[in-house]
Parts: structure tokens; C-alpha cells; sequence
């Protein structure tokens, strides 16, 4: 079966009260066949975006559609070039400058030198998959934004998981990961965001076990890629004083 493929009409059959859908997934076409597990992607329910998960039951849901000018923002073409300024409240503290290239696998990546932001679009969601090395400001990219629905749908909400490395790193690193393998929630560093205009991102970060919390905010360019990073008082400003180069 093809995407958006014609699954069936909505109507009535056997004892249902009312027309509906039924939607069930089997090995093979035979009758009696036995069922197996799916999942819907890209949809909401109660304003809140799922991109992969089973409703709840009675839930009302709704598909979304990917906005064209949000996902060209969110195209990125390689050996282009973004430079930041870093500060730390009203104090400017750093640059850097991200340029865009591809593994041998065909995923793409921001480099800085230091270290490598893992990116890419799927079943219309932009996610940073992984940070590689230890620059700090990737990791402030990949917790302001670990995923993020290509739609301009106003206050939308959705949730995400943020990896224990990106938070704390060392011996506490360690141990996290060392305790978690005993009780699971431990390294659960949770991700919440709103979706203010389409442009405009903002999350709440927390970890009750690593008593950790943060504010995010992200403001996309007005033609590509992140005019500004925000993770609590740590700052990256897109240049303005020059063209991003390629």
C-alpha cells in the first residue's frame, strides 16, 4: 500500500450505531488473518502534534500538512556557511561559524570545528538527530530544537526527549547513564514546545532527577535556517553584518 493511498468510504456495517472508520492492519489479505501493530503519523489531538503514536481511544484527531515556505526555511544546501554571535546575557562572549555537510550515508550535519549537529526531515518533522563532540553551542541548537512539525499552525504543542549528554557530560554523564540502565525514567530529560506564529519556537525543558529545567526560544530567518537560539540566558544571534557564504 502507497502513501495516500484510498483506504475506504466512511459508512455503516454490522452493528454500528453510527457511519464511521475502521482501520485495522493484518499479516495478509486472507480472512482471519492475524492483525498487527501500527501507528498514525503526523496528526493532532487536542492542539497537541504527535509525529508517530497510536490516539488514545475517543480521541479526535486531524492530519497535518507540511507548510512549503516552513520546510524551504528548513533546506539547508551544503558548504553554506551561518555565522553566530554567542552571549551570555548582555555580554557577547563568542562566534562561531556552522557549515553545512553531508556523511558518507547522505546525512547532513552542521560542522564547527569542534563538533557535528546531526539534521534532517521525515513524514514532515525537521529533527537534530545527535550532537558529535563537545561544542557546547550544538548543544544548545539540539535543545532549543530537537524536533520541530513544518507547520504554521499557531500554539501548537508537541513533546520530545532530550539526550542526558547534552545537559550534564563527564562523571555525572556517566553515572546517570549507569543508574538509568536500573530504573529508566532517570535520564529523562523532557522537551515541551510551542509553536507561537510559525516562526517563533519556544520550549520548557526538565529532568525532576538531574533537577534541571530551562527556557528555550527559537526565531527562524525570514528565508533560512535560525535568525536566533535561545537556551535560559545563552544567546546565538545570526550575524547581520554579512552574507552567509557557499
Amino acid at each position: 500500500m502507497e502513501k495516500g493511498a484510498l483506504l475506504g468510504m466512511c459508512g455503516n456495517s454490522g452493528y454500528s450505531p453510527q457511519p464511521h472508520l475502521h482501520v485495522q492492519v493484518q499479516a495478509t489479505e486472507q480472512v482471519g488473518s492475524y492483525t498487527l501493530p501500527f501507528s498514525f503519523v503526523s496528526y493532532v489531538a487536542d492542539n497537541r502534534f504527535y509525529s508517530n503514536a497510536l490516539p488514545a481511544e475517543a480521541a479526535v484527531i486531524e492530519p497535518v500538512f507540511s507548510d512549503k515556505s516552513l520546510d524551504m526555511k528548513l533546506s539547508f544546501i551544503l558548504d553554506q556557511e551561518y555565522h553566530y554571535e554567542v552571549w551570555r546575557g548582555t555580554q557577547k562572549i563568542d562566534e562561531i561559524t556552522m557549515i553545512v555537510k553531508m556523511a558518507l550515508d547522505g546525512t547532513f550535519y552542521f560542522d564547527t570545528g569542534k563538533g557535528k549537529l546531526f539534521f534532517g526531515k521525515y513524514e514532515g518533522t525537521f529533527y537534530f538527530y545527535r550532537v558529535d563532540g563537545k561544542d557546547q553551542y550544538l548543544k544548545a541548537f539540539f535543545m532549543a530544537l530537537p524536533r520541530m512539525p513544518l507547520t504554521s499552525r499557531a500554539q501548537l504543542q508537541w513533546e520530545d526527549y532530550i539526550p542526558v549528554g547534552t545537559v550534564v557530560g563527564g562523571v555525572k554523564k556517566a553515572t546517570v547513564l549507569f543508574l538509568s540502565s536500573f530504573y529508566h525514567n532517570l535520564n529523562k530529560i523532557t522537551f515541551v514546545g510551542n509553536s507561537i506564529n510559525g516562526n517563533i519556537i519556544e520550549g520548557a525543558i526538565s529532568s525532576k532527577f538531574l533537577n534541571f529545567t530551562g527556557k528555550t526560544r527559537v526565531e527562524l530567518d525570514e528565508f533560512v535556517g535560525f535568525k536566533s537560539i535561545q537556551v535560559n540566558d545563552l544567546q546565538l544571534r545570526r550575524k547581520t553584518d554579512e552574507k552567509d557564504t557557499h
